[in-house]
């Protein structure tokens, strides 16, 4: 993809219509979307577009976990009131005000536990992914063979 759009871009700068245009628009989009359908009682939503990621091959799990992480970080500075301002700020606030802090860690550790057995396990690492967000939606924590570990 690099490949093409160099060739495609060369000698100008690249916008995002070139990039959608080689990588296609629902992949510059899925995780985020995936991101923002993650909400109490969204469980059946986020499933759906978590398939149709895994479907399309659009991103790696590793990656989907790497942006989940980010936004949960994100969201456990903004409950704790330590967010920068600007547009960020005030979808994290939205967002902030439908966790409770327990449930924001619950998610963290999941993601961690997955993210973990992804680079020492040999789980199917899809399988970790559904496990990690299916176990974080109710509130339980994943638990894992130590042995695998």
């Amino acid at each position: 993809e690099i490949t093409k759009l160099s060739l495609i871009c060369e000698g100008r700068k690249v916008r995002l219509e070139d990039l959608a245009s080689v990588l296609g628009s629902y992949r510059l989009n899925a995780v985020f979307e995936l991101v923002d359908s993650i909400e109490p009682g969204g469980a059946a939503r986020a499933g759906g577009i978590l398939q149709r990621i895994m479907r399309s091959g659009a991103e790696h799990p590793s990656t989907i976990i790497y942006q989940l992480e980010r936004h949960f970080l994100a969201l456990l500075k903004a409950k704790a009131g330590v967010a920068a301002g600007g547009w960020k700020y005030e979808r994290l606030q939205r967002k902030v005000s439908l966790f409770k802090t327990h449930e924001i860690i619950v998610w963290l550790e999941n993601l961690r536990r997955a993210e973990l057995l992804i680079k020492t396990g040999s789980f199917p690492e899809e399988a970790l992914l559904v496990g990690a967000l299916m176990h974080a939606f109710n509130g339980a924590i994943m638990e894992y063979p130590l042995a695998a570990a």
